[in-house]
Order: structure tokens, then sequence, then C-alpha cells
């Protein structure tokens, strides 16, 4: 774009070229322009160029205090628009009437992104948003890998709608290398100026994030239930500290004077907390948990404990976790089996297979005898 000399404009003739530009001469020199520019160039396209409804133009600039984005254009074709709502709604009422069956996948990803789409949608409608979500998995739920799909593609939509959309209107944030990202409340934010509703959709997308991603992703999940709670929501510190409360307390906290056990199905954690150890303690916790996971507790969990006993099974590969020092604690009483049994075990399968060794070495070497 040699007609549009921005760097000379946003400086000024005596500033000098140091590879980055004042912010403020970037929003007031810089964007103006290409806002111009751009829109010329639109306005010279064909209706039929620009697919979707809306087009927005960013731009990442290099400032004086670090790079910025910012949104230069950003053109709304009304036309298009009031057909997409139609083409929405029209499709909400057929998943209603319809039986239960299967629904496209393809559809999901585009569905759930018009109905977190803002310019769309301005209100969010959230109990829609959710029981919709709800009504495709459980429409889903008779084929596995698709309800996985379905599901990974509404959480992915969700998590977007949350750090493009959601956090920004109530926080700052700031990107530090490796793509980290730090955020911070602005000063007029608080739990009385939250849409309660939009706060709901949030911790619903955490507790999705924390449940059904993968475990890299479950810092992204704690993340946002910490802002949650920073902006003052309880039930974000409920979930943080207890879980969803989908299982009953009774089935997920348990104590006395011999072992304290607490459960967490968000992020599917039992706390185990010995307090005497001995066979009786262990036998309550094995109980607790068989309880755990009749209740629909992740049967994926792990298990946190504290603990003087430091048993590990003589199993060799078998990674020195916290679960794996539970159950070897347990094993270590007659009536679990014993860990003595394990090793006499162990020992015994070594044996054989070195047997097995020998004999196939001798057979080599006769066979070898004999050929020669």
């Amino acid at each position: 774009m040699d007609d549009l000399d921005f760097e000379r404009d946003a400086r000024g003739s005596n500033h000098p070229s140091t590879g980055s530009i004042p912010e403020e001469s970037i929003r007031g020199i810089v964007v103006p322009k290409l806002a111009f520019f751009m829109q010329e160039k639109l306005d010279n396209l064909p209706q039929a160029a620009l697919i979707d409804y809306s087009f927005s133009f960013w731009g990442k600039f290099q400032t004086e205090n670090g790079k910025i984005n910012v949104l230069i254009l950003k053109q709304i074709d009304q036309a298009k628009k009031e057909l997409l709502l139609k083409r929405v709604q029209a499709y909400l009422e057929r998943l209603e009437a319809q039986p239960a069956s299967a629904t496209d996948p393809l559809e999901t990803f585009f569905l759930a992104r018009h109905l977190l789409d803002r310019d769309l949608f301005p209100k969010l409608d959230t109990r829609k948003i959710i029981s919709t979500f709800e009504q495709i998995l459980d429409l889903n739920k008779g084929n596995q890998p698709q309800l996985r799909e379905h599901r990974h593609t509404i959480v992915h939509a969700l998590r977007d709608w949350a750090e493009h959309d959601w956090l920004l209107q109530h926080f700052e944030r700031k990107e530090l290398q490796w793509g980290q990202k730090v955020y911070t409340k602005k000063a007029e934010q608080h739990l009385g100026s939250i849409d309660q509703g939009e706060m709901e959709l949030f911790l619903y997308t955490a507790v999705a994030i924390l449940k059904y991603e993968p475990s890299y992703a479950r810092d992204t999940g704690s993340e946002f239930l910490e802002r949650a709670k920073e902006l003052g929501s309880e039930l974000a510190a409920q979930i943080l500290l207890e879980g969803s409360g989908s299982i009953a307390r009774e089935d997920r906290q348990m104590a006395n004077e011999v072992v304290e056990c607490k459960a967490n199905d968000v992020f599917a954690t039992v706390t185990i907390t010995v307090k005497q150890e001995g066979e009786e303690c262990y036998a309550q916790a094995i109980r607790f948990l068989c309880q755990l996971l009749r209740a629909g507790f992740p049967k994926s969990c792990q298990i946190k404990l504290t603990s003087k006993e430091k048993q590990f099974l003589p199993i060799k590969g078998l990674a020195k976790s916290a679960t794996h020092r539970f159950f070897a604690n347990a094993l270590a009483y007659p009536s679990w089996g014993g860990v003595a049994k394990l090793k006499s075990t162990a020992a015994k399968a070594k044996g054989e297979k070195a047997d097995m060794l020998k004999e196939e070495a001798a057979g080599v070497k006769k066979k070898q005898a004999n050929e020669s």
C-alpha cells in the first residue's frame, strides 16, 4: 500500500525509526486510514463475495509498549444476518420436535458457534443454550465416538466464547511468553454488575473443560473457576472445594477417627487422609471408593493420599504415584492379599520366564549342532 505512508504519518517527520509506534498513533492515525482503505475495497466487491454475514478486519501492531491487537473494521450484512437467524430458529424447532435420533456433528459445529455469537444474539439466552447442548449430547449418547465429537465441538465453542467475549468484558488480559494469559479484574466489575445467566454459562464451560477435555486443558478450566471466584461467585468457590454437587454429600465425603475421605468429581480427585494406620482404615476407604464409583464418579480418578506408610507394588514400570501407594498400603494387610504374596508371584513368574529362555537357548544350540 504505497499510497498510504502510515509510518511517516504516525511517527511524525522528526520521530526516529525504532521499529515500533506509539499506541495512540496506531489508534488515531493508522487504524482510521486502514479502515477507510478496506471499506473502499469492500464497497467495490460484489455482494456475494463475502459468504458470512459478518466481516471483521483485525490488525496486530508492534508499539512501544508491546504488541496490540486492534479491530480496524467490522461490517455486518443485515439481510444475511436476518436469514441466518431464521435458519437457526428453524433448526432449534426441528431439534425439539424430532424423535430421539442422532444428529449431524457438522450441524452442531455451526449451531454452537451461532448460539454464542454476540452479533447474532446480543442478549444470550443462556438457559436455552445449555439445554440445547445437553439435548444434543443426550440424542447422541448411543454412539460414543460421535458423542465425543459433538461434546468436543460444544466445549471448544464455549471456550472460544469464554476467552474472547466473556472474560474480556470483566478482565484486562495480558499475554506473556509462550501464550500464557494473565487476567486482571477491571475495577468496576463485581458480582452485582454481571449477568447471572452468563456467569452460569461460564461456570458450565469451566466444568465441561475439566470433565471432558484432555488433561493439558485442565489448567484452563481451573483458571476460569478462579476468575469467577474472584468476581464473587460462591458456586465457583464451591466447585473448587467440593465439585459439581451432582453426587450426594454422603457419597462424596466421609470422616471418622481412623480415616477421612473427600471427593471432587470436577477434578476427578479423591483425597484420603489416614488418621490411624491399620486394616480397618483401608477397608473403609476402599468401601468409600466403591460407593463413589457406583454413584457415577469418574473412573479415571486420582487419589491424593496422606499416610505415613510408603508401600509400593513389585511391578516394573508402574509409576510411584499416590494412587499406587494407597493400594499397595492396603495390600500390606493379609486379608487384602498381601504384598508378600505379590512379591512371591512376581518372583515365580520371573523364574518361569528364565527357565523358558534357558530351554529356548538349549533348543537353538541343539539345532545348530545337528545342522553342522
